[in-house]
């Protein structure tokens, strides 16, 4: 379906892509694999147009083709689902999906009635029950994410490129995606599938193609493939676990934080926080987990400004 050819990408001081080429096949769900920086995402955005200034050609459905923007990208039949939210939190569903895309009737008039239409009939096949003028600012990260998903699906995209979609998903809705991408599949779309979640590669990927510090690797089927060898292609070295004994922590406390909660910026009714407590002893690793918007971030940017207004001498 899209053949890249010696695809060299440089951005000041760094050459983010080093003469790389894979194929994307149609009916299949190609993995595009390796550690952060090693180009992945370059390529992908290349692909799709967002970056049209590049070294090298891409071959599309047996024509050479070069876009200059994703607008080109997609009215050829590329489409991408970003890792990052591409959403305007206080446009509703509707408006984000059709954004720049709108429907029109007689003298440039917008057709919404046939635009909410088409996203609710999108949302039903991704079972997202929500209202399609639901605001984006409304919804969970997760359900947002579903969002970006139905933005590429809902016009008829011969490849697809999916960066990360699961990142923010639960698990509920990854298996949604995963049956949205079986039915691709049987319609003999291409798919480009990053993950660093080895697990959801080998559940669906048909194809690997391995990237390390921006060239290619290795391409091939996924029979046969283990874990341990898709990582020794990934780091460019055999990976050798060694377990450390346990080591005794002393119960020295450092750090306690006891009921701590914050308030929404702007839903002042809402907490980003609510009731958090821990503590944390001296040669501790202590690991905080969560989805994306779960209050990670929000949680450890509290407490650093608590030490330093503290060490400021201030409330």
């Amino acid at each position: 379906m899209l053949i890249a050819e010696n695809i060299t990408k440089k951005f000041p001081g760094v050459k983010a892509l080093d003469d790389v080429c894979l194929e994307l096949h149609a009916g299949k769900v190609n993995a595009i694999i390796g550690e952060n920086g090693a180009g992945k995402s370059t390529l992908m955005k290349i692909l799709s147009g967002v970056y049209s200034e590049y070294d090298g050609r891409i071959i599309y459905k047996d024509r050479p083709v070069r876009f200059q923007n994703t607008r080109e990208a997609q009215a050829a039949g590329i489409a991408i689902i970003h890792q990052e939210l591409n959403l305007i939190p206080y446009l509703s569903i509707t408006e984000n999906i059709f954004l720049g895309r709108e429907i029109t009737k007689a003298l440039s008039i917008l057709d919404k009635n046939q635009m909410r239409r088409k996203t609710s009939e999108i949302l039903k096949r991704l079972r997202l029950n929500v209202d399609p003028d639901t605001k984006i600012s409304q919804l969970k990260v997760g359900q947002q994410q579903v969002v970006e998903i139905a933005k590429a699906l809902l016009f008829d995209a011969e490849v697809i490129i999916m960066d990360e979609p699961t990142s923010a998903i639960s698990e509920n809705e990854v298996e949604v995606l995963f049956e949205i991408i079986a039915q691709l599949n049987k319609e003999n779309k291409a798919i480009a599938y990053i993950s660093h979640k080895l697990d959801e590669l080998f559940k669906i990927a048909d194809r690997y193609i391995v990237l390390r510090d921006g060239k290619t690797i290795e391409s091939g089927d996924m029979k046969g493939m283990t874990h341990d060898r898709i990582i020794q292609k990934m780091v460019g070295r055999e990976i050798k676990i060694v377990r450390r004994a346990n080591a005794s922590i002393e119960k020295n406390k450092l750090l306690s934080v006891s009921h701590l909660s914050l308030k929404h910026p702007s839903r002042k009714s809402d907490l980003l926080l609510k009731n958090i407590s821990f503590s944390l002893n001296k040669g501790e690793i202590l690991g905080i987990f969560g989805l994306m918007g779960a209050g990670r971030t929000e949680l450890l940017e509290t407490i650093s400004d608590c030490i330093l207004s503290a060490q400021q001498g201030t409330s």
